[in-house]
């Protein structure tokens, strides 16, 4: 589990880990303040405690705590701190991503069973629905990086989270190069968890405005076929163009700083050369 700050949804998300068995846990501290963490490293001493003593972000410190599950056990489980674990995953015999059925917490509604990329769009979708399993060839399913399982013989080979990407759109990076290794990402419907959406950053612009936008140009342009980037491109400019003429209207000049810096940081850290190919 990766906690940063927030110790009451971290104790939360432990004690239903805890409900469901006496199996390992590994929790990491991802530059918590350490009063934060020391309030958990005293209610769950039977956990063991990871601590980064700097914010490494999404990737940084899920890549450290599922290399560490690793020392441990062939499968490792990972949750984000606003989780709670309704049930366990089943694990199949072959070496696997296992995304759970995740609930919006308290309505039991679903958010999703598995998600989908467009890299020509730059678009994502959850498959809430059994019914909603085919898509075209544009489309490719990844696993959303709150709740996920996944077999020793894939991280290994694949490799963990790109680190430069930090937090946002680095599951779909990852979920990508699984699927060119050939190992299969799939829903398991009896595995449940409930997530508190957007609980731990939704409020921080730099995330969800600067990282988003930033790592939605990267991933794609990445997975994008030769012939699909002249349209995604397109794509991303009249989406820019929207929402920078919309943070203008309300005047929220300084989110409209951060969607400018990820507009030229995605085009190539403001090389002109970039920006040209880019577009």
């Amino acid at each position: 589990m990766l906690s940063y700050n927030h110790p009451g949804l971290t104790s939360t998300a432990l004690k239903s880990v805890r409900s469901k068995g006496t199996f390992p846990a590994i929790l990491v501290h991802n530059g918590s303040l350490p009063e934060h963490r020391e309030a958990l490293l005293k209610e769950f001493s039977d956990v063991d405690h990871v601590i980064l003593e700097t914010n490494r972000g999404y990737s940084g410190g899920a890549n450290f705590g599922i290399s560490k599950g690793f020392e441990k056990a062939e499968w490792v489980v990972f949750l984000t701190n606003d989780c709670v674990l309704e049930s366990l995953p089943h694990f199949p015999d072959q070496p696997a991503v296992l995304a759970p059925q995740i609930l919006i917490r308290n309505t039991g509604k679903v958010d999703s069973l598995k998600g989908w990329f467009n890299p020509a769009m730059a678009r994502l979708e959850h498959q809430i629905r059994l019914d909603d399993g085919s898509r075209s060839e544009q489309w490719r399913d990844y696993a959303p990086g709150t709740a996920f399982a996944v077999h020793k013989k894939i991280w290994t080979q694949v490799g963990g989270f790109d680190e430069s990407l930090g937090t946002y759109w680095e599951d779909v990076d990852w979920s990508q190069r699984v699927r060119r290794e050939n190992f299969l990402i799939a829903s398991d419907l009896e595995w449940k968890v409930n997530h508190g959406i957007g609980k731990t950053c939704r409020k921080q612009k730099f995330y969800t405005i600067y990282l988003y936008q930033r790592n939605r140009a990267l991933v794609s342009w990445r997975y994008a076929e030769a012939g699909e980037r002249v349209r995604l491109g397109m794509v991303l400019l009249l989406s820019w163009t929207f929402l920078g003429a919309r943070l203008l209207a309300k005047r929220r000049f300084d989110d409209l700083r951060l969607l400018f810096q990820a507009v030229w940081h995605s085009a190539g850290l403001g090389s002109r050369a970039a920006l040209r190919r880019f577009f």
